[in-house]
C-alpha cells in the first residue's frame, strides 16, 4: 500500500476485522527523505557502507525493529504480523521476514 491509500488500509482492516494497522516508513523514506541533490545522496549511501552496511540493509533492520516494536505492545504480543510493501522496499519487506520470528 502506498501512503495516502486509504481505500486499501480500510479494505485490509475490513477483511480482518479485529486486526490493527500499522504504517511505518523506514529511513530515507516519506518524511524521513533525506534532502538534498543526487551527489548528497551517493555521500549519504557512502556513510553506509563505512559502516560495512548498505541503505538496504538498514531498512531491514528498520522493518524488523518495527515489527518488535509491535510485538511489545502487550495486546498485539500475540497477533501475526503481515508486511505489506511495494517496489524496492517489497525486496527489503521480504528479508526482514526472514528474519521475524
Amino acid at each position: 500500500m502506498r501512503p495516502g491509500d486509504y481505500d486499501g488500509v480500510l479494505a485490509a482492516m475490513q477483511k480482518h476485522p479485529g486486526s490493527a494497522v500499522v504504517w511505518f516508513a523506514p529511513r530515507g523514506v516519506g518524511a524521513t527523505a533525506w534532502s538534498g541533490d543526487q551527489k548528497k545522496q551517493t555521500q549519504i549511501r557512502r556513510r553506509f557502507a563505512l559502516l560495512g552496511q548498505t541503505l538496504d540493509g538498514m531498512r531491514v533492520w528498520d522493518v524488523r525493529r518495527a515489527v518488535q516494536a509491535v510485538h511489545a505492545i502487550k495486546r498485539f504480543e500475540h497477533l501475526p504480523v503481515t508486511l505489506c510493501a511495494q517496489g524496492r522496499e517489497a525486496g527489503v519487506a521480504l528479508y526482514a521476514s526472514l528474519f521475524v520470528g
